[in-house]
């Protein structure tokens, strides 16, 4: 039996499953062997699209092509995948990348980077950023119960699917 992982974690992966997914099945389960190699570009401008449809190593990995244009040390590798099993947000590991000095000296532009780096950093503050998260968790609340409800119609599809077939 092959083990599949749960794809989703927030809002966001919600609503890339329900726009990008290619079957019912891929809705709602990935294989981690399904992330396609990462393109460095040429005019060295990315956007955090390019690199957050990456996980895991794979994302380290195109983090540390895309910002410091290198292949990763691992001692490097190792500190980001680890924070990054804890739970810390792409944008805050992208961020730490581009703007260490590093990152800062190779210059690579990454479109929303900073906005998203500056909102995570400051949501780390003791009481400020408890009332940054509360307000994007109350914001976000319309559009994960609307994908939520979503999913659970295409759910019930696929179980209705399933069982007219048997």
């Amino acid at each position: 039996m092959v083990e599949e992982r749960f794809l989703f974690r927030d809002a966001h992966d919600i609503e890339r499953a329900l726009h990008g997914a290619r079957s019912r099945r891929n809705m709602f389960y990935r294989s981690p062997k399904g992330a396609l190699p990462f393109s460095v570009h040429p005019d060295r401008r990315y956007s955090i699209g390019d690199f957050c449809c990456h996980d895991g190593v794979a994302f380290v990995t195109a983090a540390y092509q895309g910002l410091l244009e290198r292949q990763p040390d691992a001692e490097g590798a190792a500190y980001f995948l680890a924070l990054r099993e804890s739970g810390a947000r792409k944008a805050m590991i992208l961020g730490r990348m581009r703007y260490s000095s590093e990152g800062r000296l190779r210059n690579v532009y990454v479109h929303g980077l900073r906005a998203r780096y500056l909102f995570w950093r400051a949501c780390q503050l003791p009481l400020i950023g408890y009332i940054l998260e509360s307000g994007l968790l109350l914001a976000s609340l319309p559009r994960m119960s609307a994908a939520i409800m979503r999913l659970e119609y295409m759910s019930e599809q696929s179980e209705t699917d399933q069982a007219s077939e048997q």
